[in-house]
């Protein structure tokens, strides 16, 4: 992208995605596919009510997601993490740590287990 003059990176980054409007993901925690799943689509529905939004669900009982090993390479200090491969113990969860990183807002839904969210949200 040729940037004007006297406008920054930032700047001219910031203005091609206001014109391109916000983009919201909604993230269903369920191991099912009920009620979470249907009540984080309707909020998505009511956010894309508005002007230029786009909107996407993701259901986490489409996705193998696996605990955390504690290996760092999420953070780049072991092995290094690039954009094509985020976290070395699911691949499943790689596609969606890159829309949660350019989504311009986050819907999370989860059912209660033990006073806490569910273990696939815990477990993104």
């Amino acid at each position: 992208m040729k940037i004007p003059a006297g406008i920054s990176r930032e700047d001219a980054e910031s203005r091609r995605r206001w014109e391109m409007g916000s983009y919201i993901i909604g993230i269903s925690g369920s191991p099912r596919k009920a009620n979470t799943e249907y009540l984080v689509s309707e909020a998505l529905a009511a956010a894309g009510d508005m002007a230029g939004t786009r909107t996407r669900l993701i259901s986490l009982a489409d996705h193998d997601l696996r605990p955390c090993e504690s290996c760092l390479q999420c953070m780049g200090h072991v092995k290094g993490s690039t954009e094509s491969h985020i976290c070395c113990n699911h691949g499943d969860a790689d596609p969606i740590i890159r829309e949660m990183m350019i989504a311009d807002g986050i819907i999370m839904g989860t059912p209660v287990y033990t006073w806490n969210v569910s273990g696939r949200l815990k477990c993104l």
